[in-house]
């Protein structure tokens, strides 16, 4: 590895992996912090870290990802949004549109500000994930620049887990597609999959076999279209839940299906090089806390870059509040 000299000391190039992409959340939410976690990185050690695409979304009936409740997420400009974009585009990364709601009716595809952010989005040549059958036709129709990403979603609504031939359909019609997190775990079925194409879910912390996987995502599909419209109503489907938040996991010794460093480097050596971290309703230390394992040596990591990047969030929660 190379090396790099900073301060009078020395130190090897840090990452875990130098070819991967990773897909991370932040987009609108956080990614000031994302910035400069990659420049802290890029002065210490003269290398980038592989963050290639940036999601999320505004409040919005088309986001199905997790549900947001902030004050200052819905009130991003079109010149707001297309600023986002064009910072992320400066560090290479791909703003990437978590369209995920599966409850898309025929007159919700004509919403005037999800299609100011599509248009947005087309002139970067930007991804969207999407789940509904109905707003990929609409988009594949209309914006051709976008890159169109099968959401973790789609895939356990059309019960697509453990299904060979329904993954590979998603390798004809997608430029990618989000593996089931189940599905990490089925070694044969993951060495038949397009590593080009398929993304590894790196730190889901639910239990494996879920049985209200699927009733915890229409949940939140509910709730999404209610919040855009001004009445929120708040289905608590985690109370029901036995592994989120993660102080139920204390009464449990079932472990969750958050990847270890060891089985992350079994699907590098499998070929997969895209993988994605979540995290948007996650502690912000907890996501740059797998952030930065999924991407930096651990000693250097933990002992160098985790604390400089608290300091960070600190001062963000700060303003925040």
């Amino acid at each position: 590895m190379n090396n790099v000299k900073n301060e009078n000391l020395f130190y090897h190039n840090p990452l875990i992996f130098e070819d991967i992409e990773l897909n991370i959340s932040g987009l609108f939410l956080f990614s000031e912090l994302i910035i400069k976690l990659i420049d802290i990185v890029k002065y210490k050690f003269n290398v980038e870290l592989p963050i290639k695409n940036l999601y999320g979304c505004i409040n919005s009936k088309w986001n199905g990802g997790r549900l947001i409740l902030n004050r200052n997420h819905s009130k991003y400009s079109s010149k707001d949004i297309e600023k986002e974009f064009l910072l992320l585009r400066n560090y290479n990364i791909c703003p990437t549109i978590t369209f995920t709601n599966n409850l898309i009716l025929e007159e919700d595809l004509y919403s005037i500000k999800e299609n100011e952010i599509l248009k947005l989005l087309d002139n970067c040549s930007g991804k969207v994930i999407l789940s509904s059958k109905l707003l990929e036709k609409y988009i594949r129709s209309n914006f051709s620049n976008i890159e169109i990403v099968a959401s973790v979603l789609k895939i356990t609504m059309e019960d697509g887990k453990n299904n060979l031939a329904y993954y590979k359909n998603l390798e004809t019609n997608y430029n990618s597609y989000v593996v089931h997190p189940d599905d990490n775990f089925n070694n044969n079925l993951l060495s038949q999959l397009n590593t080009d194409k398929a993304e590894i879910l790196l730190n889901e912390r639910c239990y494996y076999n879920c049985k209200n996987r699927k009733l915890h995502y229409q949940s939140i599909d509910r709730e999404q279209i209610s919040q855009s419209e001004g009445r929120f109503q708040d289905e608590r489907f985690l109370e029901r839940c036995n592994a989120i938040p993660e102080k139920k996991q204390f009464n449990s010794n079932k472990r969750n299906i958050c990847i270890s460093l060891s089985e992350y480097e079994s699907f590098y050596k499998m070929g997969f090089r895209k993988f994605k971290i979540q995290g948007r309703t996650n502690n912000l230390y907890l996501f740059f806390f797998d952030l930065l394992r999924y991407s930096i040596d651990s000693d250097i990591s933990i002992s160098l870059i985790y604390p400089i990047i608290c300091e960070y969030i600190d001062e963000f929660l700060k303003r925040r509040v």
